[in-house]
């Protein structure tokens, strides 16, 4: 409990330390990733709905200093800074093994532009072809309903309507 409560305040601590990032980012460089402090503001107010064992008025304390806070965020007015990171995306002909990849058995699979699906019924893979019968392996046709002394009872109508 008093861990719970400790980590609580901490998760809340992380929220106001949020508002104060955002103060010395817009001093440090005129604007703001006010997004991404949204984005974290939103991940601390996550974990601290997950906190169980704690009494429900301590965590509505919590949530409601972290929210005033996530509103703080979205009324903020001040210039907006998109963090965009230009390397994450890679054209593909930067790739040189893109141009190398094929299919190892292409007998393999069966479709077409669509997603590839693997033909089980296929002799690659010599799998089962689906015309044979199905059988349930575990189904016994010698086991049945059996009666109070264990014997099998007969299949038909009369062990239903019949009164021991």
């Amino acid at each position: 409990m008093r861990q719970a409560k400790r980590r609580l305040n901490e998760l809340v601590k992380r929220c106001e330390n949020l508002r104060k990032e955002a103060k010395a980012e817009l001093r440090r460089t005129g604007s703001i990733p006010i997004d991404n402090l949204m984005k974290r503001c939103l991940n601390n107010i996550q974990a601290i709905n997950h906190i169980k064992p704690v009494d429900q008025r301590t965590k509505d304390d919590a949530l409601y200093k972290a929210f005033k806070i996530y509103g703080y965020f979205q009324n903020l007015k001040a210039p907006e800074r998109q963090d965009y990171d230009e390397d994450r995306e890679v054209p593909l002909e930067r790739i040189k093994a893109a141009t190398d990849v094929g299919l190892a058995g292409p007998s393999a699979y069966s479709g077409g532009l669509g997603y590839q699906t693997v033909n089980w019924d296929s002799s690659y893979l010599m799998a089962v072809h689906s015309s044979r019968k199905k059988t349930n392996p575990f189904w016994n046709p010698k086991s049945g309903k059996r009666d109070k002394r264990g014997r099998v009872v007969p299949l038909t109508d009369y062990w239903a309507f019949k009164k021991e």
